[in-house]
């Protein structure tokens, strides 16, 4: 088995014997932004046991951390309408801000189904059998902690647990290099450029 870790900005992979995971898991969800804690709450609603771990205070990345008030930009469709519905109708009932009852409800319904969460926690490492990711080193309240699971899920902003697991990334589109605000984006070729 290999730990993986980033040290100064680069890769390092050494052999490490027997890892002492703090607990074993079916799921482990790196990133509780929208994927993330849609991941992690699908996670538990098919049984898995499930671990998130967000760098944040918070459940919803840039929509509720970042107060950003609509995601998506209004597509129809996916499960985060449900829980959209449930936002909105709770936050006329007490005239609360959708940001703040987001985070209320989104962190309800995955603690109602037994997601651990890790708040201002970093992923710091992971442990590798050949290609496969079987678990994460953790930063989290002052101690360094190893999980272990079945599958881990990489849906933080910056592909950390990708980085360390040595995959290519890249930043921005390729055409021009710019960050996407959404993973949607149409292009538009017109002559010979794009749009």
């Amino acid at each position: 088995m290999y730990l993986s870790e980033m040290v100064d900005g680069k890769r390092q992979v050494r052999n490490v014997s027997d890892p002492r995971f703090v607990k074993k898991l079916d799921v482990i969800v790196c990133g509780l932004g929208t994927a993330g804690s849609l991941a992690a709450l699908f996670s538990a609603e098919n049984g898995l046991s499930v671990l998130g771990i967000e760098q944040f205070t918070c459940v919803g990345g840039a929509h509720t951390a970042g107060g950003v008030p609509h995601h998506y930009f209004g597509c129809p469709g996916g499960r985060y309408e449900a829980l959209d519905q449930q936002v909105h109708a709770t936050a006329q009932r007490y005239t609360c801000t959708t940001v703040e009852t987001r985070k209320f409800l989104a962190e309800q319904a995955l603690t109602g189904l037994g997601v651990e969460l890790l708040y201002e926690a970093c992923v710091c490492g992971i442990y590798l059998e050949e290609n496969t990711v079987v678990g994460v080193r953790v930063l989290s309240g002052g101690r360094m902690l190893d999980y272990g699971a079945k599958i881990v899920m990489d849906c933080t902003a910056e592909a950390h647990v990708a980085v360390m697991a040595g995959c290519k990334t890249q930043c921005g589109r390729e055409t021009d290099g710019q960050t996407q605000p959404y993973s949607l984006v149409s292009m538009v070729l017109r002559g010979e450029k794009y749009g």
